[in-house]
């Protein structure tokens, strides 16, 4: 099975036309779009093949978590789009989970600091709604919600056949997938999470990622590790971006 793997769209600052590489599954790792434009994008794409949508924190821009999440489920009922949040899809033999995953904020150390700087700095806590409170979003928000996409991610893993089982995420899985020059500072704590010894317990197949927007393609164990973003064009693309990238598994 060929997998076209795309993150970090960002068709928000520049369209993108999605090609036909002849892959059986598209997948969508987060930031594609805001709101729920991300979905009427990928559909008016007129895209043949199924597609695994999964939002990452720009989907929830000026909208509300997570309230959006059940909106694009309902609005891709019937169609080849499957928006996934901590579930997951079964097709050609492979079992596909995928949710947003967040952070824990304790890549670095201190979750308490890590939150604090966020709190501060992202436009996730200034951009985005709860809609159980109302308020805005809170890092103590995302860190309960990342809690929760594990243990269901977890659920997943002990459940079938790790050689036929992909995670997709839009946070990363690793401080492996923070690009080196940002590995120090305390905002790293708000794109990854160290979920390597969930990883080395289970080995599956393949963990797809977007959220930093470098690109990334390496090991833990023997699960192959798979960031292809496109990044904010044209003022901060990624210049190692493949618009037809895809992987077999």
């Amino acid at each position: 099975m060929n997998l076209h793997v795309l993150s970090d769209l960002h068709v928000e600052f520049g369209d993108f036309s999605v090609p036909d590489v002849g892959a059986d599954v598209v997948v969508l790792a987060g930031d594609t779009h805001v709101g729920i434009r991300g979905l009427r994008w990928v559909l008016d794409q007129g895209i043949k093949i199924p597609v695994i949508y999964v939002l990452g924190n720009h989907e929830f821009y000026r909208d509300k978590f997570p309230g959006l999440i059940d909106e694009m489920k309902k609005e891709a009922e019937g169609t080849n789009v499957w928006v996934l949040e901590n579930d997951m899809f079964e097709i050609g033999g492979f079992r596909f989970f995928g949710c947003t995953l967040w952070t824990d904020m304790a890549l670095l150390g201190d979750p308490g600091v890590a939150m604090a700087v966020a709190g501060d700095r992202m436009n996730d806590y200034r951009l985005i709604r709860n809609s159980k409170t109302y308020g805005r979003l809170r890092p103590i928000d995302t860190v309960a919600w990342h809690k929760r996409s594990v243990e269901k991610l977890r659920e997943f893993l002990e459940s079938g056949d790790s050689e036929r089982s992909v995670v997709v995420t839009h946070d990363c899985p690793s401080i492996k997938s923070i690009p080196e020059r940002f590995r120090g500072h305390a905002l790293s704590s708000a794109f990854a999470s160290n979920m390597e010894g969930l990883i080395q317990k289970h080995q599956p197949k393949l963990w797809i990622h977007g959220h930093t927007h470098d690109s990334f393609d390496y090991k833990i164990g023997k699960t192959r590790i798979i960031c292809n973003p496109r990044g904010y064009v044209p003022s901060a693309d990624n210049p190692e971006f493949k618009e037809g990238m895809t992987i077999e598994v």
